[in-house]
């Protein structure tokens, strides 16, 4: 009976083996696939914005569903109670009534927000969705964020790990257009007064603002909260790239960091190989700098030297002079590309616009212009610079940067143009007589 036993015994063993082996190996085991929720948008979020005047709030009543990627949470305490969602049109920041936010929104997971219900709002200009509107101040009420009790009735989450790559744009592109969107700076550096010093104050808790330039001058601030993680990190010296989100508050630009990966610099700067600062112009008087050309292709204007708070520039404008069409062209001296050793290569300058009121300024580069008094003749190629534009009624604060022109394209010698196109006919309508002012032309390699 003892033998019977044992038997019996070992049987049930190795039949209970082989069953817990079986479902060792079967697939239910692994985690299931990534199933996409059954929800669509219907809007895209700058058409979601453009509903909203940009003053007060607005509800939102119709079954709009927007779809976006989360750019922007709140893990490393830059941002709080929000996160920033962005599509292939725009971004927006949704006020949210929760803290860590990111276990559930982390950058890089897409959601569907189901907007009826919410309301649209703005923080100093900044656009906003929200989820009612906050009345405990009665003279100054505010958008307050959704509910946590709310959050899966209006965000629906999708996939993650999804990649939203930053616009590379330059200072003097950023408008209103970009707001809340995720864009890279290339060639920027902090300001001298501001290198080796904590984002913020983390002490105290203060929020501060670092000022952040360009390759061409231009400045912009990014602005860190005393809660970042990051706030008592020193800001890094040198050029390179940094990553942001772009808001406003009211009329200043700023940038907001997520963390400290954004901010990638410490490159030696660029090697300039050609600048024209337009120093040696006489003021008033035609510019005739060596090698450059100044020329009417229609009317007589041509570009003149200017100066202003001791810093001199061309300019030119068809204002008095009874012409129409005006057509100036300011031609650089040919610039060798291939005298430019690093892997990269580019123009920049800065512009002014004054009493805008449609006048155009383009500028051009060229690889047949021969230097002859007749450019119009030639084969021009726009370049996709930043013009200063839009001051009607005075001129513009000061310079815009062109933003770094790419000429990896180009080698041996290239010629730039800056082609003015305005007019000033008879009596007081059709003026386009837009004055306009180009300095610190260069051309650099990085």
């Amino acid at each position: 009976m003892q033998t019977i036993f044992n038997l019996t015994r070992s049987l049930a063993l190795l039949l209970l083996s082989a069953g817990v082996f079986s479902a060792c190996s079967k697939k239910f085991d692994e985690p299931p696939s990534y199933i996409e929720p059954s929800i669509k948008a219907n809007k895209s979020i700058a058409e979601l914005k453009a509903l909203y005047s940009g003053t007060g709030f607005l509800q939102v009543t119709d079954d709009y569903i927007v779809e976006g990627v989360v750019t922007a949470d709140d893990k490393s305490g830059n941002y709080y109670k929000s996160i920033v969602i962005q599509d292939s049109t725009a971004g927006i920041l949704i006020n949210m009534e929760g803290t860590n936010l990111y276990t559930d929104y982390p950058i890089g997971r897409k959601v569907f927000l189901k907007c009826k219900g919410l309301y649209l709002g703005n923080y100093g200009r900044l656009v906003q969705l929200g989820g009612f509107i906050d009345n405990s101040t009665p003279s100054n009420p505010s958008l307050g964020g959704i509910l946590p009790a709310l959050f899966n009735t209006y965000i629906v989450k999708g996939s993650l790990n999804n990649v939203v790559a930053p616009k590379v744009v330059s200072i003097g592109q950023l408008n209103d257009s970009y707001q809340n969107m995720l864009i890279k700076l290339e060639l920027v550096q902090f300001a001298a007064a501001d290198v080796n010093k904590p984002y913020a104050d983390a002490i105290n808790k203060v929020s501060i603002n670092r000022t952040l330039s360009d390759i061409s001058g231009t400045n912009i601030i990014i602005r860190s909260s005393g809660f970042a993680n990051f706030a008592a990190y020193n800001t890094p010296s040198g050029f390179g790239t940094v990553t942001s989100v772009y808001t406003v508050f009211n009329t200043t630009r700023q940038l907001i960091i997520r963390d400290t990966t954004d901010v990638n610099l410490g490159r030696p700067a660029p090697a300039t190989y050609f600048l024209e600062n337009f120093e040696g112009t006489t003021v008033n008087a035609n510019i005739a700098l060596a090698g450059w050309g100044n020329f009417s292709e229609a009317g007589t204007q041509k570009y003149q030297g200017k100066s202003f708070s001791g810093n001199k520039y061309a300019q030119i404008s068809a204002f008095s002079t009874a012409q129409d069409p005006v057509i100036s062209w300011l031609v650089t001296p040919a610039l060798n590309l291939t005298a430019i050793t690093q892997a990269n290569k580019a123009l920049l300058f800065r512009t002014v616009d004054g009493f805008s009121n449609g006048a155009v300024f383009k500028a051009y580069i060229s690889t047949n212009y021969a230097g002859s008094a007749t450019p119009w003749t030639s084969a021009w190629t726009e370049l996709p610079a930043s013009i200063s534009g839009g001051n009607t009624t005075g001129y513009a604060s000061g310079f815009t940067g062109s933003g770094i022109i790419n000429l990896n394209g180009y080698s041996g010698n290239v010629y730039i143009a800056f082609k003015y196109v305005g007019g000033d006919p008879a009596g007081t309508t059709n003026d386009k007589t837009t004055t306009f002012q180009v300095d610190d032309v260069r051309t650099i390699g990085y």
